[in-house]
């Protein structure tokens, strides 16, 4: 997995590229939380993964159950394909996270 960040209108904006596997999603967990610690507006842009994981799934729980408790805090997922957006779908994740 390889990250970039950036700041989009007062959002920390994480790109992640690279399919999110098992042994990649305790990574991806942590750097969302360490996003969110930061700044409690995030964007995860999923433009370049092809794949996701139940254990990525349970990363952006974590990264959802996070922002949720904080006062203004605010998570957005983009640019998501349409195999990840299946298994957004298909596992009930469109009604929880934010997609764009």
């Amino acid at each position: 997995m390889n990250y970039q960040t950036g700041e989009e209108n007062g959002y920390t904006v994480l790109f992640v590229r690279g399919d999110l596997k098992t042994a990649e999603a305790s990574g991806f967990e942590q750097r969302i939380l360490e996003e969110v610690e930061e700044n409690d507006k995030l964007i995860l842009d999923l433009q370049d993964v092809g794949y996701i994981c139940s254990a990525g799934l349970r990363a952006l729980l974590a990264g959802q159950q996070k922002v949720d408790d904080l006062d203004d805090g605010d998570l957005i997922v983009r640019n998501v394909c349409r195999e990840v957006l299946s298994v957004f779908k298909s596992t009930g994740f469109v009604n929880v996270l934010t997609i764009e």
